[in-house]
C-alpha cells in the first residue's frame, strides 16, 4: 500500500472477491462450473473427483467469504454445502480401495446441484417475506 500500512484482511477479502467475481457468478459462473464438471466427468475416476472437488472446494471458500461480506442468503447454504461436498471428494479421492467409490464426479455434480436449488430456493423464500435477498 502506499501509506505504508499493512493491508487489512477485509481489504484483501474484498480485492479477492472482486477479483474471481467474474468466474464464480451469473452466467460465466455457470459456464465454468459446466466446464469443469465436464472436464472431470471425461477424465472420470479419482483424477475427475479431484477436478470437481477442488472447483467445489473454490466455490464453496467463495460463497463464505461472499456471505460474510454481503450477507446473501444462498451463501449461507452453498458456503458450507459446497466446502462440504469438496472434502467428502477429497476424502474420496485419498481413501484407498473401494469404502468411499460410489461418491464419484456424478455423486459431486449431484450434490452440487442439489446444494445449489437449497440454497437459491432458500434465498427466493427469504425475499418473498421480507423483500430482501440478504440476512440480517
Amino acid at each position: 500500500m502506499l501509506s505504508g500500512q499493512p493491508e487489512s484482511p477485509r481489504t484483501r477479502t474484498e480485492r479477492y472477491l472482486r477479483l474471481v467475481r467474474p468466474v464464480a457468478r451469473g452466467c460465466w459462473g455457470i459456464v465454468a462450473a459446466v466446464a469443469v464438471f465436464s472436464m472431470a466427468g471425461a477424465i472420470g475416476g479419482r483424477g475427475g473427483l479431484a477436478l470437481a472437488s477442488s472447483y467445489l472446494a473454490f466455490a464453496g471458500s467463495y460463497c463464505l467469504l461472499n456471505f460474510r461480506q454481503c450477507r446473501e442468503t444462498h451463501c449461507a447454504i452453498t458456503g458450507p454445502g459446497w466446502t462440504i461436498a469438496a472434502l467428502l471428494g477429497c476424502a474420496a479421492v485419498l481413501t484407498p480401495g473401494s469404502g468411499l467409490s460410489w461418491y464419484r464426479v456424478t455423486g459431486a455434480s449431484l450434490a452440487a446441484i442439489a446444494i445449489c436449488i437449497l440454497g437459491y430456493g432458500l434465498e427466493w423464500a427469504v425475499a418473498a417475506r421480507t423483500g430482501s435477498h440478504a440476512l440480517r
